[in-house]
């Protein structure tokens, strides 16, 4: 058995640290087998099928038809909160040999240039109605219905506008630990305004008495992505990333700390509640859910699932079904 130097803990994230190396090569090395067991072409045909299907939109190919032709109706016509159910409805479908879908779009969004945010397809020619789950993209919304291939797609009608109640509500709170443990970070998504916004915490429910101004303020444009369809036929206004970073000094480790952002401008999130950090950091990562920390040999058989998975993607994205592969489950 190889002994590693240093103290116990030092011994125990080298020896992580190697799990995690040869757990990489190893599915390399799994991956490569498998690809090399299948002819080029099959293999590129198994990749293309596994291909988000609007990848292959071209928005430019869009036509457009009378939009009178075909009514759609969204409701509610207001937006309350992110994420809110809004059904689309119709009374019928006109005879078409391809398939149809509905997608999503802010009402500044040219479809012969944009992809929508969300799409879904509609299964029969008697389906009414389709349901989707809109988020706040600071932006009113509207609905498409298309027919034809995707790639000569045709518009037949368009919704009414869906308006966003508030489009400066805070939205997408995350958290994030720094080097220190009496510190957490909290991000959230607006739109750029004066004063900066904040976050309210306290450790009583519903009774905030500190409070951490957002000392970063952050955004990204079209031309600060990569290239490819991130800067072109994606690419929508993020909004701007608020940071702030609360101070939990006094505050025991795991206790529970409840915490709201925004301003009163924008408007205040719902009330959260996280449990502070240990005192100490772990010597190994640990995993943190709904505010409950486990311990490092949890930490490494998440690692392991979370290893088994990713093989299993592998596996099953390569073979598809021509490979009889199982997997028993991970105690």
């Amino acid at each position: 058995m190889t002994r590693y130097p240093g103290t116990r803990a030092e011994q125990q994230e080298m020896g992580f640290r190697m799990g995690l190396v040869h757990g990489c090569v190893l599915l390399f090395a799994l991956s490569g087998t498998l690809v090399g067991c299948f002819p080029r072409w099959q293999v590129e045909q198994e990749a293309h099928d596994f291909m988000e299907p609007f990848s292959l939109l071209n928005p430019a190919a869009v036509r457009i038809f009378d939009f009178e032709s075909q009514k759609l109706q969204a409701s509610p016509s207001v937006l309350s909160y992110s994420g809110e159910a809004v059904t689309v409805t119709w009374d019928g479908l006109p005879p078409a040999a391809s398939q149809h879908w509905v997608g999503v779009y802010l009402v500044s969004d040219d479809v012969t240039k944009t992809v929508p945010m969300r799409y879904q397809m509609i299964k029969t020619a008697q389906q009414r109605s389709l349901s989707f789950k809109v988020m706040n993209m600071r932006e009113d919304v509207v609905f498409y219905l298309f027919s034809g291939t995707l790639d000569q797609p045709l518009v037949l009608g368009r919704s009414n506008v869906v308006m966003v109640a508030n489009k400066k509500f805070p939205t997408g709170g995350r958290l994030a630990l720094t080097n220190n443990s009496s510190r957490i970070k909290v991000t959230w998504t607006s739109v750029w305004m004066e004063p900066k916004q904040q976050v309210l915490y306290g450790t009583t429910k519903g009774k905030p008495d500190r409070i951490a101004t957002a000392d970063e303020v952050v955004s990204y444009k079209r031309g600060d992505m990569c290239g490819g369809a991130a800067t072109t036929v994606g690419y929508r206004d993020p909004g701007v990333f608020y940071t702030a970073v609360l101070d939990l000094h006094g505050v025991q480790p795991r206790q529970r700390v409840y915490y709201r952002f925004g301003s009163k401008e924008a408007g205040w999130s719902s009330e959260y509640a996280l449990h502070a950090p240990p005192s100490s950091p772990p010597s190994l990562p640990s995993v943190v859910q709904d505010g409950a920390e486990h311990d490092d040999k949890e930490a490494v058989s998440l690692l392991f699932r979370v290893c088994v998975c990713c093989v299993f993607v592998v596996v099953t994205a390569v073979c598809g079904e021509h490979c009889d592969v199982t997997f028993d489950p991970v105690p």
